[in-house]
C-alpha cells in the first residue's frame, strides 16, 4: 500500500513539471519521451538510493548501541489478516479484469486487420482500403474507410507508423493493468495520446498547407475501435491550436531543459531523502557481539560494577522481539480501557548471563508494566558480556510498544 502510494505521489509531482514546462508546447518528441518517463520512473523511484550516502552515514553512539531494537506488541484480531488477504484478492482481481478487457481490446484489433487485406507501400506501410473503420493505424497497418484518401490523411497516419506510437500506448495499457490505483498513469495517457497527434500532425502539415481544413472536414466522419491511432483525436481544438502556434527555438530548448534540469533535481533529491532513511553503520548490539575499538573504550563507563558498554557485548541466545512478541500478552486491563503507550525497561546481564534489576524507566500503565517485566524475566540465559576477557554486568534498555487495533 505505501509503494503504491509513493508511486502515485511521484507521478502526480512528474506530471505536474510536465504541465508547468511542457504542455501545450511543441517540443513534441521530448514531451513524448518525458510522459513514458513519467509513467515508469515513478515504480522505480522508491527503491532509489545512493549508495555512497549510505555508507557515509554517521554510526551509532555506543550509548545508543545499548537500546535494543523496539519490540511491537499488538492487539490484532485475526480479522485485520483476513482483510489484508481481501484486498490483496481484490487487487488483483481488478487486475485480472482489465488484463482480460485489454485481451479483449487486442483480439477485436486482430480480427479487424486480419479481415483486410493490406498490401505494402513503398512508405514502408501495410495499407488496407474500404475497411469501414479509420482512417487510422496501428502498428505497421494503416486502414482507410474508402477507397483513398487526402495525402495529409495518409501522411499522418505513416508518422504514427513510423515513430512506433502504438508501442507506447500497448505499454500504458499494461501499467494500468498491474498498477490500476495509480491514477497519473490515465492523466499521463491522455496528455501521450493527444502528443501523438501533435506529432503526427507536424509531420503531416509540412506538405500541406491545408491540413487545418482537412482536420475539420473529417471531424464528423470518423469510426474508430480501441487501441488504434485513429486520424481524428479530440479535442480538435487543441490540435488545430498546435500547428498555429509559432514558438522559436530557443524556447523551446529552454522549456526542454528547464524540464530536465527540474526532473533531474526531483529524482535526485528523493533518491537522497531515501538514502538519509536508510540505517546506520552497524554497531554490536544485544544479538551480534565484537571487539570495541580505541575510541569506543574510551567511552565505556563502569557505575556500581555495571558497565553500560564493554568490549565483547552480551549475546541472546533467541531472538529478543520473536520471544516477546511470542510470549507477552495484551493486559485485559489495558484493553478494556483502550490504554496504549511504550513501556522503556532497564535490565542487568551479570557475568552468568542472567537477566537481573528490571525495571521500568517510562511507563503508560502498570498493567503493561508487569507484563514486560514478566517476560523479559522469563528470557532464556544470554551469554555474558565480556572486558578485558573477564566476564560483566552490562545494563541494556529495551522499548516495547503495546498498540491496539
Amino acid at each position: 500500500m505505501l509503494y503504491l502510494l509513493q508511486t502515485q505521489l511521484y507521478g502526480l509531482m512528474m506530471l505536474g513539471i510536465y504541465f508547468i514546462f511542457l504542455r501545450n508546447h511543441r517540443s513534441y518528441s521530448w514531451n513524448r519521451f518525458y510522459l513514458l518517463m513519467s509513467c515508469v520512473v515513478p515504480f522505480l523511484l522508491p527503491f532509489a538510493k545512493i549508495p555512497s550516502l549510505l555508507d557515509t552515514l554517521p554510526a551509532v553512539t555506543p550509548l545508543e548501541a545499548i537500546r535494543l531494537d523496539e519490540v511491537v506488541i499488538g492487539n490484532l484480531l485475526r480479522s485485520d489478516n483476513e482483510w489484508e488477504k481481501y484486498l490483496i484478492v481484490l487487487y488483483w482481481a481488478v487486475a485480472a479484469i482489465l488484463l482480460t478487457r485489454l485481451l479483449l481490446k487486442l483480439l477485436r484489433v486482430y480480427k479487424v486487420l486480419s479481415t483486410y487485406k493490406f498490401k505494402e507501400t513503398a512508405s514502408g506501410i501495410l495499407l488496407a482500403t474500404n475497411t469501414g473503420i479509420g482512417p487510422g493505424s496501428f502498428g505497421r497497418y494503416v486502414f482507410l474507410p474508402g477507397v483513398d484518401a487526402e495525402a495529409a490523411i495518409l501522411k499522418h497516419e505513416t508518422a504514427h507508423v513510423h515513430k512506433k506510437h502504438s508501442l507506447d500506448v500497448v505499454l500504458l495499457e499494461v501499467l494500468r493493468v498491474v498498477f490500476w490505483p495509480c491514477l497519473h498513469l490515465y492523466f499521463a495517457e491522455r496528455e501521450l495520446k493527444i502528443t501523438h497527434e501533435f506529432e503526427a500532425d507536424g509531420v503531416a502539415a509540412l506538405s500541406d498547407n491545408a491540413y487545418t481544413d482537412v482536420l475539420l472536414n473529417s471531424v464528423f466522419s470518423t469510426q474508430n475501435f480501441a487501441l488504434t491511432h485513429t486520424f481524428i483525436h479530440h479535442p480538435i481544438k487543441r490540435r488545430i491550436k498546435m500547428l498555429q502556434k509559432n514558438e522559436s527555438r530557443t524556447k523551446v530548448r529552454t522549456l526542454t531543459l528547464g524540464s530536465a534540469v527540474m526532473t533531474l533535481l526531483f529524482i535526485g533529491g528523493i533518491a537522497y531523502l531515501q538514502s538519509c532513511k536508510g540505517k546506520p553503520k552497524e554497531m554490536p548490539t544485544a544479538n551480534k557481539g565484537r571487539t570495541a575499538t580505541a575510541n569506543e573504550q574510551q567511552e565505556m563507563k563502569e557505575e556500581n560494577g555495571v558497565w553500560n558498554y564493554v568490549e565483547q557485548m552480551p549475546v541472546s541466545k533467541v531472538s529478543v522481539p520473536e520471544y516477546l512478541g511470542a510470549n507477552i500478552k495484551y493486559p485485559e486491563y489495558a484493553k478494556k480501557n483502550r490504554i496504549e503507550g511504550r513501556v522503556v525497561l532497564k535490565f542487568v546481564i551479570d557475568e552468568n548471563g542472567n537477566i537481573n534489576s528490571v525495571e521500568a524507566v517510562k511507563s503508560p500503565d502498570a498493567s503493561l508494566t508487569e507484563e514486560a517485566i514478566r517476560v523479559v524475566k522469563s528470557m532464556p540465559r544470554w551469554e555474558p558480556g565480556k572486558h578485558d576477557g573477564k566476564a560483566v554486568k552490562v545494563s541494556f534498555f529495551l522499548p516495547i510498544s503495546f498498540k491496539l487495533s
